[in-house]
C-alpha cells in the first residue's frame, strides 16, 4: 500500500465492548497495522457526546469497523460516515472459517432512524490480504 498509516480508529458497537469478540478483533487489528490503534472504550471511555468520538475519528489515518448481526450501530455507522465524508479510509474486519480479513468500505447505509443497533450497513470490496501500513 502506498500510503504509511500511524494512526488508526476501531469502530464498533457497544454491544461488542468488553467480549472475546472485541479482544480477537483489535488484536487481529493490532497485528496487522503499522500504527497504534484507538479503541473508544479501551482509550477514551465515556465522552458523552458522539461529536467528542467524530473530533477523534477526523484526526485519524484510518478507521476499522466491525459489524454485529450485519449491521452498525448508530455510534460506529456515523463515526465510519464522517471518516468516508473527510477522505479517511474505512476498512471493514471480516471473519470467515479461515479467521479474519480486510475489505475496503466504499459506503455506509442508514437502515432504520429507530434502531439504534441496526442503525446501517456498509458496502465494502474485497482487497488482497496484506497488512494496513
Amino acid at each position: 500500500m502506498g500510503s504509511h498509516y500511524q494512526l488508526g480508529y476501531f469502530a464498533h458497537s457497544k454491544k461488542d465492548y468488553n467480549t472475546q469478540k472485541e479482544s480477537l478483533i483489535y488484536k487481529f487489528i493490532c497485528d496487522n497495522f503499522a500504527g497504534h490503534i484507538i479503541c473508544p472504550n479501551k482509550h477514551l471511555g465515556e465522552l458523552h457526546s458522539i461529536e467528542s468520538y467524530l473530533s477523534i475519528v477526523k484526526k485519524t489515518d484510518c478507521v476499522f469497523v466491525t459489524e454485529t448481526n450485519g449491521y452498525l450501530g448508530k455510534g460506529a455507522f456515523t463515526e465510519c460516515s464522517i471518516a468516508l465524508d473527510n477522505g479517511i479510509p474505512v476498512y471493514a474486519i471480516k471473519q470467515n472459517q479461515n479467521g479474519c480479513y480486510f475489505e475496503k468500505v466504499t459506503n455506509v447505509f442508514q437502515t432504520s432512524k429507530y434502531n439504534l443497533f441496526e442503525y446501517g450497513f456498509i458496502e465494502s470490496a474485497k482487497i488482497p490480504n496484506y497488512k494496513i501500513n
